[in-house]
C-alpha cells in the first residue's frame, strides 16, 4: 500500500480531544491538552517534540468546548515560541483517536503524516519525532511506534506480530487490541504516536462501519484492516522515556522528569528531590 514516490515529512495530526476520563476531577475545569508538566501543559511537549523533528504544519483536532487549547496556540504564536510552523484547528466531538485522525480528511493530501495524541510523551538524548523521520526516510513505510512491556500491561495495549529486520525495526505482520498475555503475540506495545499513509482515512471510515456499535474504534483496528488488505507497516522499537499523561501516575512522572531537566530550576528541583 505504501507508495514509492518519496515525500517529505513535516504535518502532523495532534488528537486533543479527548475528555481525560483517568484524570478526573482534575479535567473537569480545563481539557487533558493543558493538564500541566512542570511549567507548561501537555500539547506543548508534543508540539516542541515534533517540530524538533522537522514538523511544520500542525493539525490539531479538539472538542469544541476545549477553547483554552485554541487559546493557548495562539498565545504560543504571538510569542514567537513556534515561530515558522503553520497551524490548523478542528473542532469535532471525536469518539476516539481514530475519529480524531479522520477529521483531517481531506488537508493532508497524498503523503504520509505523523498522527499522535497529546497525552503520550516521549524523548530521548536524539529527539525521537527526528529519529522517527530518519527511518521514515529509509524505509517509506507508515510506522507504528512500539515500547517492550511487561506481561502484566499486556491487555491494556496494542500489540504487534511480525519479524525483526534490526534491533529495533520489525516487519508488522499484525497487530492484536488489548489481547490476554497468553495470547500475545509478542511483547511490544503501541504507544500513540504512527506514521500513516494518506489512504488510512479510507481504512477509517470502513472499520468505523465493521463496528458500527458503542465499541471504540482504536487506530490498532484500522491498521489490523489495513494488513489484512495488503498494506506495509514498520514498527520502531523506541527505547527512551515514555510517559502516559493522560494517568495520574504518568502525569506525576512526567513532571518530575521534565521539571528536572528544567533550564531554569531543574537543578534546583533536583535539590529538594534528593532532600526528600
Amino acid at each position: 500500500m505504501a507508495g514509492a514516490k518519496k515525500t517529505k515529512l513535516d504535518t502532523a495530526v495532534i488528537a486533543a480531544a479527548g475528555y481525560g476520563s483517568r484524570l478526573l476531577p482534575m479535567t473537569l475545569h480545563q481539557p487533558k491538552a493543558m493538564m500541566a508538566v512542570a511549567d507548561r501543559p501537555l500539547i506543548h511537549y508534543v508540539v516542541d517534540q515534533l517540530a524538533a523533528g522537522g514538523v511544520r504544519n500542525f493539525i490539531v483536532v479538539i472538542n469544541p468546548a476545549f477553547q483554552a487549547v485554541r487559546k493557548y496556540i495562539d498565545y504560543q504564536l504571538q510569542q514567537k515560541e513556534w515561530a515558522g510552523c503553520r497551524f490548523a484547528i478542528i473542532e469535532k466531538k471525536s469518539a476516539s483517536f481514530a475519529d480524531s485522525v479522520l477529521a483531517a480528511d481531506g488537508r493532508i493530501g497524498k503523503k504520509h503524516f505523523i498522527a499522535v495524541a497529546c497525552d503520550d510523551l516521549i524523548d530521548d538524548s536524539r529527539p525521537p519525532f527526528a529519529s522517527l523521520a530518519a527511518i521514515f526516510n529509509r524505509y517509506h513505510q507508515p510506522i507504528v511506534v512500539v515500547r517492550e512491556i511487561s506481561r502484566k500491561d499486556i491487555p491494556n495495549y496494542g500489540v504487534i506480530a511480525g519479524t525483526a529486520k534490526t534491533k529495533d525495526i520489525w516487519s508488522v505482520a499484525d497487530v492484536v487490541e488489548k489481547p490476554k498475555p497468553a495470547k500475545a503475540p509478542s511483547k511490544l506495545g503501541a504507544i500513540s504516536v504512527y506514521i500513516l499513509p494518506p489512504e488510512i482515512f479510507r481504512f477509517i471510515k470502513l472499520t468505523q462501519k465493521i463496528h458500527s456499535g458503542p465499541k471504540e474504534v482504536t487506530v490498532i483496528d484500522v491498521l489490523k484492516l489495513y494488513l489484512k488488505e495488503g498494506g506495509h507497516l514498520l514498527g520502531w522499537v523506541f527505547r527512551g522515556q515514555h510517559f502516559d499523561g493522560g494517568s495520574r501516575l504518568g502525569l506525576l512522572k512526567a513532571s518530575i522528569y521534565y521539571g528536572a531537566k528544567h533550564p531554569a530550576f531543574g537543578q534546583s528541583f533536583k535539590k529538594y528531590l534528593r532532600s526528600l
